[in-house]
């Protein structure tokens, strides 16, 4: 041990019992398990989400690098609806670029959810960092197709996905653990 923490140490463990320091210990460890420990899932569960993961990027990757964009077919269609939708009194806002948008967040969620699932509780926010390096990815690849634009928004857009997606399996983990309750006062 260095020199300027032995009188600390020294210090901070006086009056301490070796029956203290086991409970200490056995508290440390506890917080451990809880906190930094993967998911207790069987082999099969395990199996089953880097099956979706990986159906997830397939798919994703298919869309994101199509030679043409993907609502080509669509987009008169959609346009047309959007017109009658704002005709009706939808909100001036709830135009194209908020439905492609809104696309791009809703087609992160499932990524940002399986990573989550992937990785130890306390790792949590790796998920969404990484849906966002993802998107980077996508958005600088789809600079070198001549049909496809990339943009900052995208990225935004998906980064939300992303981690909106985490989000939700760090709360319903918390919650299942007993971590997301409130303390008795």
């Amino acid at each position: 041990m260095h020199a300027p923490f032995q009188g600390w140490t020294a210090h901070a463990t006086t009056g301490l019992t070796a029956a203290h320091g086991l409970r200490l210990r056995g508290a440390v460890s506890t917080l451990v398990d809880r906190f930094g420990a993967a998911p207790q899932m069987t082999r099969t569960p395990r199996i089953v989400i880097g099956i979706l993961l990986l159906l997830c990027l397939c798919v994703m990757l298919g869309i994101a690098f199509w030679p043409t964009p993907v609502d080509a077919d669509g987009r008169t269609t959609l346009l047309a609806i959007l017109d009658r939708l704002q005709a009706a009194g939808a909100p001036a806002w709830f135009d194209y670029r908020f439905v492609e948008s809104a696309a791009n967040v809703v087609l992160f969620i499932p990524l940002g959810a399986l990573l989550a699932l992937e990785l130890p509780l306390r790792l949590w926010w790796i998920a969404p960092l990484t849906t966002t390096l993802f998107s980077v990815a996508i958005e600088l690849g789809q600079t070198l197709l001549p049909e496809r634009v990339a943009t900052i928004a995208d990225v935004y857009a998906n980064a939300t996905g992303g981690l909106l997606g985490a989000t939700i399996v760090l709360v319903v983990r918390l919650l299942v653990t007993g971590h997301g309750r409130p303390r008795p006062t």
